[in-house]
C-alpha cells in the first residue's frame, strides 16, 4: 500500500471514527429535545434499534455489537478507541473527559447507516485490521468497484474483525 493509500485510510478512520463518536456521545449538557434512541434484542439476539422512526438498515447479533462497544470503548487511543471505562450494567462507556456514550446510541448510529456511510466504515475497518474479513469488499474492492454491496455478514465480520483488533 503505498504512503498515499495509507494516508487516506488513516484519514477515512479518523472521520468515521469521529464521526461515530461524536454522533453518540452525550454530556450533562446534552440537547434533551432530541429523539429518544431505544435498542431492543429480539427473540433471535439481533440488535434492534430505532431513531424517532429511523430504524437499522443492518442486522448484527447484539453480542457482537456489545463486545465490538467495550472494545471501542476500551481499546486504546492509539489504534482510534475511546479509551474509556466500559461499564456493563449500563452498557455505556465514559471518556477520560466524563463524556458517555452508549451501547444504544452507538448500534443505532452504526447499524442504521446508509448504505454509503456503512462502505465508508466498513472500508475504514478494513484497512485498520490489515487483513481480508470474510463477506466484506477487499481494500482492492474499494479502489475498483464502484457498486459495493455491504451486507449484513459483512458489518458483523468487520465489527468482530475490529473486536480483535482492539482487543490485541
Amino acid at each position: 500500500m503505498s504512503i498515499k493509500m495509507k494516508s487516506v485510510a488513516i484519514s477515512l478512520a479518523l472521520v468515521s471514527l469521529v464521526g461515530i463518536t461524536s454522533a453518540c456521545s452525550s454530556s450533562p449538557s446534552s440537547d434533551t429535545s432530541a429523539e429518544p434512541t431505544s435498542v431492543a434484542t429480539t427473540d433471535t439476539g439481533v440488535a434492534d434499534a430505532t431513531v424517532g422512526t429511523a430504524s437499522l438498515n443492518y442486522q448484527v447479533p447484539d453480542s457482537v455489537i456489545t463486545e465490538y462497544f467495550q472494545a471501542i470503548c476500551e481499546g486504546s487511543t492509539a489504534k482510534l478507541a475511546i479509551g474509556g471505562t466500559y461499564d456493563a450494567t449500563a452498557q455505556s462507556c465514559t471518556d477520560s473527559m466524563g463524556a458517555v456514550t452508549t451501547k444504544a446510541s452507538v448500534a443505532s448510529s452504526l447499524l442504521g447507516s446508509t448504505p454509503d456511510q456503512m462502505i465508508h466504515s466498513i472500508q475504514m475497518m478494513v484497512a485498520q485490521v490489515g487483513s481480508p474479513v470474510a463477506d466484506c469488499p477487499t481494500s482492492q474492492d474499494f479502489n475498483t468497484i464502484t457498486d459495493l454491496t455491504i451486507t449484513d455478514s459483512c458489518v458483523e465480520n468487520a465489527l468482530i474483525a475490529m473486536t480483535k483488533f482492539m482487543n490485541s
